[in-house]
């Protein structure tokens, strides 16, 4: 248990450290500052370096160079000639070449001093701080007491399941799967978009540690990006931060009773990641449309281009999005807007043909339709809808009022025509998942109209909340009172509805994944088999190898540990052979049909007989581990340096 607790530790320290370094520090260096808020900042170039790195990504694998260096390497040279001038670019690497010679004997001659620069950089730095906190008020820190407990109590959500137990969520099996295959420069999961699973795979190669940890724990920190997100997409579009603040509290923290498949924020997938940046080119195509600054339009480029990478479905949103909105501005403004209309769908139609060209690459490659990645998506969905709620009510009424009050009070152009996008985008979200949802055999989509209702109906509450703001400061000075109170609600309906903690379904014990840990922290890489069911195959890939227990049984004969004479292939060459057995065969109810039950227990059955015919024959048999759900047997094969040396040279 040590080795494992250590390995965790290890893992998520890495983990964490890889990801900020990506994704919030290197991007200040490579991206040219903007004149905005800090989350803007910060969500902007998030996006850039995002779908830099996943277009690299994708670039590298079909030219079979994908590696660590050459990532680094074409990145620097990317974002070298972004940053430089068009007229200076022809000389940027001769120079960047000389001016890195010239530090680099600077710094080894003592010039500058590198005292003197940390202290002049600390007192610089200081200087900063204090004037910005010169800035804060006691808004600002009520507010970000507030953003951060919805945030804290989200992140208690969806780490939850995380932080209890080893074994991933069902549906994460695929996503491992096809996050070894791209670290091996494979497409072999089917034609669906893997932008997602690529952005997983660079965090893979920088972080060193095994590919589980990325995997459980970047999907529920998407979770708490996606409702930070959603903050910040509501606290632009409507001017409050308490309305955001509440659309971001719908969202990661009630969620589960909107949807009934929200589960799937304890896991991860393309959806979720998705969603965040499905509200940036929301807000940043409002931007634009609103003061046609073309930084805007490119960071809606950069946003639909990851849309389009990672999710189909999120891609469609987004399209819709634009769709109504262009349209709204063509019929309402087409004098001003003709010109941004149409730059606006460009840019979505742009992104539209690098999405198909994800396809046609992979039907060239002769990839099919990614059928099984498909159903396993779909087992854990519960095709039910829940009951027309509170939470509704609220969003729609939210909507109405919202398009009501932006056209009585004769708003702004700009503040009428975004009203009347949301509120068609609401209507039709609820519309999609409470009548076509429900009516369709298609359980995959009725989890995505959902989904899509549980975003728009947390964006329907927030946008009521703003309208009841409004009318509150007419009526009082005291300000602070307005987030004490919402601050009350809050903790309220917590203490009274008890948010669901996300569960998503399990395929295996957390001992056999514990055990998959030890076994990586003292074996050698690919010095060692994994015999178990099906599942082990993911959790295995790319580290050791993998036989199937029915294939086992097949293939080896109890008495020597080789080959049955009929088999007719070569044997693997490996030291150590651990063999895991389910004491209890696992079920969680969902997921397992009665013939594939009943052929598992055939299967423990016939390898315990296995393995007490081996034992009578060997002496290197061990047991592993064992408790009262799982065993695992160790057969320990001696190779020496000789069995090597013939092994390679075939003597």
């Amino acid at each position: 248990m040590e080795i494992v607790i250590r390995a965790q530790f290890l893992g998520f320290t890495r983990w964490f450290f890889t990801f900020m370094t990506i994704s919030i520090i290197l991007p200040i260096f490579f991206f040219p500052d903007i004149d905005d808020s800090f989350l803007a900042k910060i969500f902007t170039r998030y996006i850039f370096m995002v779908a830099i790195l996943i277009s690299l990504g994708y670039l590298l694998l079909l030219l079979k160079l994908y590696e660590a260096i050459s990532l680094i390497l074409t990145l620097l040279i990317f974002v070298v000639f972004l940053r430089l001038p068009k007229n200076y670019r022809i000389n940027a690497l001769v120079e960047m070449k000389s001016r890195i010679l010239i530090h680099l004997y600077d710094f080894l001659d003592g010039i500058p001093n590198t005292t003197d620069f940390i202290r002049h950089f600390v007192l610089d730095l200081r200087k900063k701080v204090a004037n910005n906190l010169e800035k804060i008020t006691g808004i600002d820190v009520a507010n970000s007491f507030l953003l951060l407990f919805v945030l804290g109590y989200t992140s208690y959500l969806t780490f939850s399941d995380t932080l209890q137990h080893a074994a991933p969520a069902m549906t994460d099996y695929v996503t491992l799967a096809r996050m070894k295959y791209i670290d091996q420069s494979m497409f072999v999961h089917g034609i669906s978009p893997q932008g997602f699973e690529i952005f997983l795979s660079i965090l893979h190669k920088f972080a060193g540690c095994d590919a589980l940890y990325i995997l459980k724990y970047t999907g529920p920190l998407n979770g708490v990006l996606a409702t930070l997100s959603m903050y910040f997409f509501m606290e632009k579009v409507t001017g409050k931060k308490l309305s955001g603040i509440l659309s971001a509290f719908v969202f990661g923290v009630l969620g589960s009773a909107l949807s009934p498949d929200w589960q799937s924020q304890g896991s991860t997938n393309s959806l979720v990641f998705g969603i965040i940046f499905l509200f940036l080119s929301w807000y940043f195509a409002i931007s634009f449309m609103k003061t046609h600054e073309k930084r805007y339009l490119w960071t809606v480029a950069a946003a639909m281009l990851i849309n389009g990478y990672v999710n189909t479905y999120i891609y469609i949103l987004s399209w819709s999005m634009f769709l109504f909105l262009i349209l709204s501005y063509l019929i309402f403004d087409a004098g001003n807007s003709r010109l941004a209309s149409r730059d606006l769908f460009l840019v979505s139609f742009g992104s539209g043909i690098v999405t198909l060209l994800q396809i046609i690459v992979s039907l060239l490659l002769g990839k099919k339709s990614d059928v099984k990645a498909a159903d396993l998506l779909t087992f854990n969905l519960i095709p039910s809808i829940k009951k027309f709620g509170i939470i509704d009510e609220i969003a729609i009424l939210g909507f109405i009022l919202f398009l009501l009050v932006a056209i009585l009070q004769n708003k702004e152009i700009h503040e009428r025509i975004v009203a009347f996008v949301l509120f068609i985008l609401g209507i039709s979200s609820l519309l999609l998942y409470r009548y076509i949802g429900i009516n369709i055999d298609n359980l995959n989509l009725t989890f995505v109209f959902g989904v899509f209702w549980t975003l728009l109906a947390s964006i329907g509450v927030g946008l009521l909340l703003g309208l009841i703001q409004d009318n509150f400061e007419k009526y009082t000075p005291i300000h602070i009172l307005e987030y004490c109170i919402c601050f009350m609600a809050m903790v309220t309906i917590i203490l009274f509805s008890r948010p669901s903690l996300p569960q998503p379904f399990k395929i295996q014990y957390d001992q056999e994944i514990n055990q998959y840990l030890r076994i990586c922290d003292e074996y050698c890489n690919s010095e060692w088999v994994m015999v178990s069911e099906e599942e082990g195959y993911y959790i295995a890939l790319g580290k050791g190898g993998y036989i199937n227990i029915s294939n086992f049984l097949n293939l080896y004969d109890p008495r020597t540990l080789t080959f049955r004479k009929e088999v007719n292939q070569e044997e693997p060459f490996v030291s150590d052979y651990f063999i895991f057995v389910q004491k209890k065969l696992f079920s969680n109810g969902m997921y397992i049909n009665e013939a594939l039950y009943k052929e598992r227990l055939k299967n423990y059955e016939a390898i315990e007989k296995w393995i007490e015919t081996y034992r009578t024959a060997h002496q290197n048999l061990s047991i592993y581990y064992k408790d009262d759900f799982i065993e695992v047997y160790h057969i320990s094969l001696s190779r020496t340096s000789e069995d090597n040396f013939r092994r390679i040279w075939g003597f």
